[in-house]
């Protein structure tokens, strides 16, 4: 049900000049840069969120909900870190296109949907 995540995803990192395919696996994002000749090296982060209800009462405190597979409205919150993992592949492809001439050969970045269910590696 990552589909906002899946959509900040792929546009930042098509914004940093990889090529995006979206909806691997359902919501899954895979992008591409390549950058001469050289090794292939894979980066990968879940992204996925919890059906959880957050009450901490903090101003940041998770509002958000989602249809889960059986059309049912859900809290969503990013209690095992998932937000932490999409923000680090974002913060390491910035980083790497901004040393692209320090390296070279392909960067492929990767959003896994529903590691929580043990679904999205295998869909993807």
């Amino acid at each position: 049900m990552e589909v906002k995540t899946a959509a900040l995803l792929a546009g930042e990192l098509r914004s940093l000049g990889f090529d995006v395919t979206e909806k691997g696996g359902t919501t899954g994002v895979v992008a591409v840069l390549k950058n001469g000749v050289g090794p292939a090296v894979l980066v990968r982060a879940d992204m996925d969120a919890l059906p959880v209800k957050e009450t901490s009462g903090m101003p940041s405190a998770s509002t958000a909900e989602v249809k889960d597979l059986s059309g049912k409205d859900q809290p969503a919150l990013p209690a095992c870190a998932h937000d932490t993992h999409v923000t680090g592949l974002i913060g390491t492809a910035r980083v790497l296109v901004g040393l692209r001439d320090r390296w070279s050969g392909t960067l492929v970045m990767i959003g896994q949907p529903a590691e929580e269910i043990v679904a999205g590696a295998r869909a993807m």
